[in-house]
């Protein structure tokens, strides 16, 4: 008999669940579809229910729907005497009346609010913000003074009142708080420049910006000492891009503290990266003319020489005087400090320039061979030249030379980003010479390597492995290639062009048909024929798009486009095209990048 009376109990309260359900999803469905006469009969039985929150604002919202005022104040003022300590629903009723052109007993009701605060920070905010959402400022400064009298912290509200200045366009008041913060505390200083990043717009200046440059000018004057407001100005000018005005305040900065150069070294590093190279350039030179007693000289002195070399090499009209006159300048840097480990990274790009830029291999390889006679060089240090010398001994056509380099360093670095370098290098050194099957062993094994470049390249000539080589296929298209690309890595550009010309000629319509164009590609981008280059890719997209070399197509010409073409429209057709066609692709996030930087959005 319980148990039947349990089962009773337990249906009953299912039942009665499933319709409170029912009520409620019709209710919800009436109020979004604006049926507000409807909504309001449910809501009006829920509300009674359940007096929640949230079963109000829909029923005030419901008789706010068909206009009918007298029902909606009746409600809110049932609703304050439940809930004597919401001061928000005094707000509420103060908008009813303020809608009604009823301003005297609008007032009447912020009033109210204002009388009742309490010592409660967040409540004070609650109410303060519930001022602002409905476009009364005043009222809500007025809570936030009111605040500041019951608590009796210092700054208690200044975040807030900023915010609220701000919104109301008084931006040296909203200015004076925010710097009263840093002063009091320097902690505040990122958040603050959070905030600001929200609601600043730095590409378009205007009073706020003004308001803030001179609010911290006026802070450096009074106490040039503290630091915090010369960082904050630093960090105003990056956002606006303003490199000069952020390189002096930096220069000045780091001369009126007596630093070592190490926020000049940081700062030249992003201007590095941004591309800006006579700033960088600045930059580490400022550093480096403290000498070498510096603690940063040599950092300063080798990122001022790398600065002029990745200058020159993004310099499309840069040309061999350029080459020659830089190498003089490393030089003289190098005979000046001597072969340390110090001056080792400078004497690496030294030999890169002899060995890339001037065709001076045998010079690039006694480099290498002096760089790693100096004493106490990191395992690292030694495994980097190592590799390098591999790459100049390759194009000086002494391969198996090369080929023992790059097997040294993979055993040096068998677990390490260097070991998967020199092993994708060594796998192709049996490509090169045509032992492909070893080759794809080797190269097999990095398929899984933590570079996503080397794990693309390595799956990319296995692939090329596997679809030219295989027994019912002729095995020359595929050597012939291997030995054009050999001729490319040696910068014998005229006879790779002409071996790949005569896979085409002797085999039409050879699946190495995009391989080939995508080499093509390579070579006309290292003489600078920037032109020949671009019709190469364009060539795979419009007949190879669906094989492996469509997005990497389609990347390198929009980067062709970007930069030395400069045709910016063009560019961001080519990127939008990879983003949109090759969502999977290794190149997507640098291309989502530069589409963005290409359509002028802010970078952070």
């Amino acid at each position: 008999m319980f148990k039947q009376f349990l089962l009773i109990v337990l249906l009953l309260n299912t039942l009665i669940g499933m319709a409170q359900v029912s009520d409620d999803q019709l209710a919800n469905e009436y109020f979004q579809n604006g049926e507000f006469d409807k909504a309001a009969l449910y809501y009006e039985k829920l509300f009674d229910e359940v007096p929640s929150s949230f079963y109000f604002e829909r029923l005030f919202g419901s008789y706010l729907g068909q206009d009918k005022i007298n029902e909606a104040e009746q409600l809110i003022k049932k609703h304050i005497r439940r809930n004597p300590g919401q001061l928000t629903l005094r707000i509420d009723l103060g908008q009813l009346y303020a809608s009604q052109d009823k301003r005297n007993d609008a007032e009447k009701e912020y009033d109210k609010v204002l009388k009742d605060l309490e010592s409660n920070r967040g409540a004070i905010v609650s109410v303060a913000r519930k001022f602002t959402q409905i476009g009364e400022n005043k009222y809500a400064l007025k809570t936030y003074e009111k605040g500041q009298q019951l608590i009796n912290g210092f700054n208690v509200f200044n975040y807030e009142l900023a915010e609220l200045y701000g919104q109301m366009g008084e931006y040296d008041k909203m200015v004076e708080l925010y710097l009263q913060l840093i002063e009091t505390n320097a902690g505040y200083a990122q958040s603050i420049q959070n905030a600001l990043n929200r609601n600043f717009d730095f590409d378009e200046p205007g009073e706020n910006i003004t308001a803030l440059k001179n609010g911290l000018l006026k802070k450096i004057q009074k106490d040039p000492g503290n630091g915090v407001f010369s960082e904050m100005l630093i960090w105003l000018y990056l956002q606006q891009k303003d490199f000069y005005g952020a390189f002096i305040q930096t220069k000045a900065l780091d001369k009126r503290q007596n630093e070592s150069g190490s926020r000049l070294i940081e700062l030249g590093r992003l201007y590095l990266n941004n591309e800006a190279y006579k700033l960088a350039e600045k930059c580490f030179e400022v550093v480096a003319d403290k000498g070498a007693s510096s603690t940063q000289y040599y950092v300063a002195q080798t990122l001022r020489l790398h600065t002029k070399k990745v200058a020159l090499e993004a310099d499309t009209t840069s040309g061999t005087p350029d080459w020659e006159d830089l190498a003089l300048t490393y030089e003289a840097y190098l005979n000046k400090e001597g072969l340390t480990d110090r001056t080792q990274r400078s004497l690496r790009q030294l030999a890169e320039i002899k060995a890339l830029r001037l065709n001076q291999l045998d010079e690039a390889i006694a480099l290498i061979e002096q760089l790693l006679q100096i004493p106490r060089l990191s395992e690292t240090a030694i495994a980097k030249a190592k590799i390098d010398q591999g790459d100049y001994y390759l194009m000086n056509d002494e391969v198996w030379e090369a080929a023992l380099l790059f097997g040294q360093v993979e055993k040096m670095f068998k677990y390490d980003q260097l070991g998967e370098i020199a092993k994708f290098k060594y796998g192709k050194i049996g490509y090169y010479t045509g032992d492909f099957q070893w080759a794809k062993a080797q190269l097999d094994v990095l398929k899984g390597s933590t570079s996503k470049l080397i794990a693309n390249d390595a799956m990319y000539i296995s692939l090329l492995i596997t679809d030219n080589s295989t027994i019912d296929t002729t095995i020359i298209p595929m050597q012939r290639f291997a030995n054009a690309d050999l001729y490319f890595a040696q910068k014998r550009y005229d006879e790779s062009i002409a071996l790949l010309d005569s896979i085409n000629q002797a085999y039409p319509g050879h699946s190495l048909a995009d391989d080939i164009l995508f080499m093509k590609y390579k070579i006309y981008l290292s003489q600078k024929k920037y032109d020949e280059a671009a019709i190469q890719l364009e060539a795979i997209i419009a007949n190879h798009s669906s094989e492996l070399l469509g997005d990497e197509a389609l990347f390198y010409l929009g980067d062709l486009y970007a930069h030395p073409l400069n045709n910016t429209e063009k560019a961001k057709t080519y990127f939008e095209k990879l983003l949109s066609q090759y969502p999977g692709s290794v190149f997507v996030a640098e291309a989502r990048k530069q589409f963005r930087m290409l359509r002028g959005d802010q970078i952070n």
